[in-house]
């Protein structure tokens, strides 16, 4: 007796039953992975806050005064934490003095958040990239800020350089052949382009800076239309906080600028005894303009972050300048760019030495080269004639690395 088979029909419907099985069940086993996933990063960001917690306890045990909130912007980094796990992919922790916890960190797949008032870490599925998983912040109320329209912002695109008219008036006025030639051609000579001094001098000081260049044909610009800036803040408002949170519109209108002297607290023929009052400060990235003494002699520490602003073009005299000789700034974090939107070196503009570290966030430019170039623009300044010598703080080498940032050493540079 023969033994019978299976049929054909019979063979293709067990096939089409464990597809419809194997449907059913991935979704279910890669939700229950993905789960775990997300609970296992939830357990490291506990415990990251927990090692917070823990070394804030320990610093008030031995501090003798008040104990300064812990703010670790940089998570990949930092050494005073001990807790079990790998390091997050990015994050930042803020404890405050009293006890209260915030933070954000990123695994490459999820971000674990929690602000101060909420009362446990969840995944924020709404987040999608590392630069989106931040700390939640309010921002600060529009009522506290005073806008107005201000001169637009310069663009490279807006300027036309006429090359025989350039060489000619530079020739004039000192420069080399070869100085001339590769000035006029929009190239670096001393780390900055001719393009880049004119929209320097343009947002410092208007079209009068530049009016000699417009004058003899060398340039000519097209002006920009207005943007909206910030041109004050309102501290005599109790309800204006101190820890300043921009946020990128104010009525609709798309904050681009910080004007001179914004957040001092004192009129304008006396700002050499005027101080601003901001503790913390968070910027959004649309900003690309903090003019002269905007933010002079401020509390912001122990960093200052401007590493989301993409697209500066201006960070004038003292603008972000901290002034604490016995609890110097530890660092600034700049964003992946030139800095050549700089109309001084870095002691000047943010009143950093060189106790402190520049954190360059990495991205299309090499780092290193950001450095040279900015090296290249401010080593070779001299002393000048009509006053002592102000030797410009340089950056010098390369300290550690993340996933993030760059970071570097700050080095005294000579006259």
């Amino acid at each position: 007796m023969k033994s019978k088979g299976f049929t054909l029909i019979e063979l293709l419907a067990v096939i089409v039953i464990l597809a419809v099985i194997a449907l059913i069940a991935t979704p279910l086993i890669m939700g229950t992975i993905t789960k775990a996933k997300k609970n296992a990063f939830i357990d490291t960001a506990s415990g990251i806050i927990k090692a917070g917690e823990n070394y804030q306890a320990e610093q008030v045990m031995t501090t003798t005064g008040d104990v300064e909130d812990l703010v670790i912007s940089d998570l990949t980094t930092d050494t005073k934490l001990q807790y079990k796990g790998s390091k997050p992919k990015s994050g930042q922790l803020k404890i405050t003095s009293d006890g209260k916890t915030a933070i954000a960190i990123w695994s490459g797949q999820f971000c674990a958040v929690k602000n101060y008032d909420d009362k446990k870490v969840t995944v924020d599925d709404s987040v999608k990239t590392k630069e989106d998983c931040v700390i939640p912040v309010e921002t600060t109320d529009t009522s506290c800020f005073v806008t107005a329209e201000a001169p637009g912002v310069l663009k490279e695109e807006e300027i036309t350089i006429y090359k025989d008219k350039c060489i000619v008036f530079f020739g004039n006025v000192g420069y080399s052949p070869d100085e001339a030639d590769k000035m006029c051609n929009n190239q670096v000579v001393g780390g900055i382009t001719l393009k880049q001094v004119i929209i320097i001098e343009y947002q410092q000081y208007g079209m009068e800076k530049i009016k000699d260049l417009i004058d003899a044909g060398v340039i000519s610009v097209t002006i920009p239309a207005n943007s909206f800036a910030i041109t004050g803040y309102h501290f005599e408002n109790t309800n204006c906080s101190t820890d300043v949170v921009i946020p990128e519109k104010i009525n609709g209108k798309t904050v681009q600028q910080i004007r001179d002297e914004a957040f001092i607290t004192c009129g304008r023929s006396r700002w050499d005894y005027c101080h601003s009052p901001v503790t913390s400060l968070s910027l959004p990235s649309t900003i690309e303009i903090i003019s002269t003494r905007a933010f002079y002699v401020n509390g912001i520490y122990p960093e200052i972050d401007l590493s989301n602003l993409k697209h500066m073009t201006l960070l004038g005299d003292y603008s972000l300048y901290y002034a604490n000789d016995t609890t110097p700034l530890k660092s600034i974090y700049l964003p992946n760019q030139y800095i050549t939107y700089m109309s001084s070196s870095l002691s000047e503009v943010f009143g950093i030495t060189s106790s402190g570290t520049l954190k360059l966030k990495k991205g299309n430019i090499n780092t290193d080269d950001i450095v040279t170039a900015y090296n290249n623009l401010y080593e070779s300044k001299s002393k000048s004639q009509t006053r002592s010598c102000l030797a410009p703080l340089l950056i010098g080498n390369k300290m550690r690395e993340t996933a993030e940032y760059v970071e570097y050493q700050l080095v005294n540079g000579s006259c």
